[in-house]
């Protein structure tokens, strides 16, 4: 396998604070790279060095010569005040298409991506649809490598699964940053993990991401075992020392010079294996009571469309509910019914006598962003009470990952993993009989991620949950409540179930009107729907210029078998590697512009 992109004992640092130092690795052509590691670990600085968007301090990126290479940000940026089409043609020129060329580019890539008005406004899509906006427009021009940092930012359910099978699919090397464990195990065929426990700073396995962690934790034990036996040989090279040798010759001397050079690495090893560790336990009441909340035919609209509609279930102790659906149709209306701070409509909840409701909101409304990081964490004293234990504020505030030096930042100044584990810290401090958790996992690390799944499963109080994250939802929760979007509530027994009834509803409504990306009424998560008689202006100059553009591709493609039969370029294996590659893409091209010519006639007749 040639390899497509390298690094070679590159650097980074901010200010005195070093990010990583000599790293080195290579991506070979074809490989599917996910890149793990803690926050601040520096893994969005490490890709933007690798796409050339940021210098390192020393060392060298190597890309492969004539490679291109295209760029995902987690919060893509667009002219808002654009089409998605002009946003797309633009894209495609800047690949060096004609502007004919990248009409029909562009026009094709929109209709595959599920986008049905090409004319409406960049600030008129959800940030689900943004998001596969720039995903798209990242592929144009047949990219050998493309970088995501964190794509599953701002996909709901539908988006996830889009992206899972986009990335399975893609004919291009890709280096993907995730904290989405599934789709890290469904996807990846490497991992580059940041780490500073593991001896320079990265670990880089072969294979799934599960193959990842039990390969990581094995060496990590090796890493406890060496610092183990380090320590022995140091208390007895300690123990001679003070011994004081009489012989102050020269073997004496090359034996104290090698007890300090044992000393220091001990040292080392024991900084690396040092790691600031959120430490997260949610206290529940103890309480007998079986039954904590009885649902009987709730229901609940906004302007008279139906959220939940006549929904009639039990939470008892020990329940663990993971809630299911598009984003908008009302997952976090009925945590909101659960707390009280939205009244039903019709039906009733019948709540346990004195119930303790702990409620985790993905808008993180409750955390005083004017306030510190110390007022925010607790502002009436510098001790905070936990589980009866009397705890120093900083100790509190260490045991969420925060330096003593931070205890002073504006909560408005952290970074949204920093204002979870601020939220998640408020509300360790409560009791709780049930546990309403939405999105718990943005912007969260998986090393927190995994903490906070460790004290979920010990919680023995009732969970329900709200979230995308598929690996957290299999290992936490039996039963799951999945929003069809009309109002109507389904329960399942797992998430590949719902993903399997979610499949059905978006075939369903795709017999129904295939210009429809997908069939379920939510707030912002689909395009609006086009309703048309006839071509628009640029849909009719694209469908005039198809004809032409599918005679070039057709010759282009000839031209290629045409290569491709050449004796001098027969006998070369390489060069016929490069041309079966062109082949494919040229094939490929044929068949899109006449997928997309007999849609666009379907709408003229």
């Amino acid at each position: 396998m040639d390899i497509l992109i390298g690094c070679h004992d590159i650097s980074k640092s901010f200010g005195n604070n070093p990010l990583f130092s000599g790293l080195s690795f290579g991506v070979g052509e074809g490989e599917k790279v996910g890149i793990v590691g803690a926050n601040g670990a520096g893994k969005s600085t490490l890709v933007s060095i690798l796409a050339g968007l940021e210098e390192s301090d020393s060392g060298r990126v190597t890309l492969k010569s004539g490679s291109k290479v295209g760029y995902v940000d987690q919060d893509p940026q667009f002219i808002e005040t654009e089409s998605i089409l002009d946003s797309t043609i633009k894209a495609a020129r800047k690949h060096g298409e004609s502007a004919d060329e990248a009409m029909v580019s562009a026009s094709m890539l929109l209709s595959q991506l599920g986008f049905t008005n090409f004319e409406q406004t960049v600030k008129e899509l959800s940030g689900v649809w943004k998001k596969r906006l720039a995903i798209g427009q990242a592929s144009l021009g047949h990219p050998d490598l493309i970088f995501f940092d964190e794509p599953t930012n701002h996909l709901d359910w539908e988006g996830i699964l889009w992206l899972e099978t986009f990335l399975k699919n893609a004919p291009f090397t890709w280096i993907m940053i995730s904290h989405d464990r599934y789709l890290l195990s469904t996807v990846a065929q490497k991992i580059i993990d940041l780490d500073p426990q593991v001896e320079g700073g990265m670990l880089v396995t072969e294979g799934a991401y599960q193959e990842h962690l039990d390969r990581k934790d094995a060496y990590l034990e090796s890493r406890l075992q060496y610092q183990e036996s380090l320590a022995n040989k140091v208390r007895r090279e300690d123990a001679w020392l003070k011994r004081g040798p009489k012989a102050r010759g020269t073997k004496a001397k090359y034996r104290i010079d090698a007890a300090y050079k044992l000393k220091d690495e001990l040292s080392q090893v024991k900084q690396s294996t040092q790691k600031l560790k959120t430490d997260i336990e949610f206290s529940a009441t103890g309480r007998k009571t079986k039954k904590l909340i009885d649902i009987k035919n709730l229901s609940f609209a906004y302007e008279e469309k139906p959220i939940i509609d006549k929904l009639t279930t039990t939470i008892t102790s020990g329940s663990r509910i993971g809630v299911l659906g598009l984003n908008g149709v009302g997952k976090s209306s009925l945590f909101k019914l659960l707390t009280s701070s939205l009244k039903a409509q019709g039906g009733q909840i019948e709540f346990a006598d004195h119930l303790k409701v702990v409620f985790f909101e993905q808008t993180r409304e409750s955390l005083p962003k004017e306030k510190t990081l110390k007022q925010a964490l607790w502002e009436h004293s510098d001790q905070v009470v936990f589980q009866e234990r009397t705890i120093h504020i900083n100790s509190w505030a260490k045991r969420f990952g925060f330096k003593p030096d931070r205890m002073d930042t504006l909560v408005e100044k952290l970074s949204g993993g920093e204002q979870a584990r601020v939220l998640i810290a408020k509300l360790m401090l409560k009791e709780a009989d049930v546990l309403l958790l939405d999105e718990p996992t943005n912007d969260l690390d998986i090393s927190t991620i995994e903490v906070l799944e460790d004290s979920l499963q010990d919680f023995r109080g009732a969970l329900l949950m709200i979230s995308h994250d598929r690996y957290m939802l299999n290992r936490l929760c039996d039963r799951f409540l999945g929003f069809d979007g009309a109002g109507h509530i389904i329960e399942f027994a797992s998430v590949e179930q719902w993903q399997e009834h979610l499949k059905k509803l978006a075939s369903k409504a795709n017999k129904k009107d295939k210009s429809e990306p997908a069939k379920v009424e939510s707030h912002k998560n689909t395009t609006p729907k086009k309703e048309k008689k006839k071509l628009s202006y640029k849909e009719q100059r694209e469908y005039d210029l198809m004809e032409g553009e599918i005679l070039k591709a057709e010759q282009h493609l000839e031209s290629v078998k045409a290569e491709c039969e050449k004796p001098a370029n027969v006998s070369d294996s390489k060069k016929m590697q490069e041309l079966y590659d062109q082949l494919n893409n040229a094939q490929k091209r044929v068949e899109q512009l006449y997928s997309r010519w007999t849609e666009l006639e379907s709408l003229v007749q």
